[in-house]
């Protein structure tokens, strides 16, 4: 029964996910020209926890928020070409300053969009990377094929077997916020996950040049579930172009997918 009522759970959500923009622009007379807005490109994630909760713990900060539905089950490319029919129909290009902070895919779609986007108001750039997350599409698509294409389609294939494409020509500041603890869906595929090699949490493995990195102890589900243990170190990164002196720039020493 309970297989049955997953894929009657999965069905459900591909449905309704990956179809609403949220936006919280605040209130004031001050022209887009005069204000700052933080774009957040959340992952594929956003079908199974909360999607609206991330903008909504990011809001009422001094910023306009958007959180484009621009993941396109058929592909990157496609969901290129959302970000950029978004980005042009809300006017991005207007503001003062942009900050982009992209989840896992967001990063794979923002560096494709950025080249064709023509913006330069774009201040800061937050990835959200997981030398541990990052196996997760192609753990789905050697263990759970059907399922993942049901429910996230043929775009999970696409990010399982395309290298990261490293952003090389941005002039602003660039973080990558690194995740350290495994989700409940990588210890379920942990071989797999671990057959693609040992763990490398080295920021040079990442291929991102960047200003400034930090190491948080959050897995990937919390990074929806509980922005504020991240929020701290974005938003001083957004303003000040560092995470901050408390922020952890140590890598872990372990491997959380080999078994003792």
């Amino acid at each position: 029964m309970k297989p049955l009522y997953l894929v009657v759970t999965f069905l459900l959500m591909s449905l309704f996910s990956f179809g609403r923009d949220i936006i919280y622009l605040q209130s004031g007379p001050e022209a887009k020209g005069e204000r700052e807005a933080i774009v957040i490109l959340a992952g594929l994630g956003s079908k199974v926890h909360n999607e609206r909760k991330i903008a909504q713990h990011f809001k009422n900060k001094g910023y306009d928020i958007y959180q484009p539905s621009y993941i396109y089950r058929k592909g990157i490319d496609k969901g290129v070409d959302k970000l950029t029919r978004f980005s042009e129909k809300h006017d991005l290009k207007s503001y003062k300053k942009i900050h982009f902070f992209c989840y896992i895919i967001g990063s794979w779609t923002f560096n494709r969009w950025y080249e064709k986007s023509g913006l330069t108001n774009i201040e800061t750039i937050i990835y959200d990377r997981s030398p541990l997350q990052e196996r997760a599409p192609y753990s789905l698509m050697k263990d759970s094929k059907f399922i993942a294409h049901l429910v996230i389609g043929k775009v999970n294939d696409e990010l399982a077997t395309t290298p990261y494409p490293p952003l090389t020509n941005f002039k602003g500041k660039i973080g990558l916020l690194i995740e350290t603890v495994p989700t409940r869906l990588i210890q379920r595929h942990r071989k797999t996950a671990a057959s693609l090699g040992p763990i490398n949490w080295a920021v040079e493995a990442l291929r991102q040049t960047h200003s400034d990195y930090c190491y948080v102890p959050v897995n990937h589900d919390e990074m929806y579930t509980n922005s504020e243990k991240t929020s701290p170190e974005i938003m001083n990164f957004i303003k000040t172009g560092s995470f901050g002196e408390k922020a952890n720039r140590i890598a872990p020493t372990g491997d959380p997918l080999i078994i003792e």
